[in-house]
């Protein structure tokens, strides 16, 4: 399985994606910008999305403009 999302934002270009690293996991998340690069490991598919959207709503608070404005949906 892999996911793939590429969007804009205030500080350029947030990506992220999924990849199955065997038959049935684990999953690596990575999030990244112009910023930094975030890099994850998770038992599920759905435990990674639940992650990512919770990266999306943390650094859209502390205004560091990665995710300003910016939700699964608009991908």
């Amino acid at each position: 399985m892999s996911m793939y999302c590429s969007g804009t934002s205030n500080a350029g270009r947030l990506t992220w994606e999924i990849v199955a690293l065997g038959a049935k996991g684990p999953y690596k998340l990575t999030m990244q910008s112009s910023q930094g690069a975030v890099v994850e490991y998770f038992r599920s598919p759905a435990d990674a999305l639940a992650r990512q959207a919770e990266l999306e709503d943390i650094l859209a608070a502390f205004g560091r403009g990665w995710a300003s404005g910016m939700t699964i949906g608009n991908c």
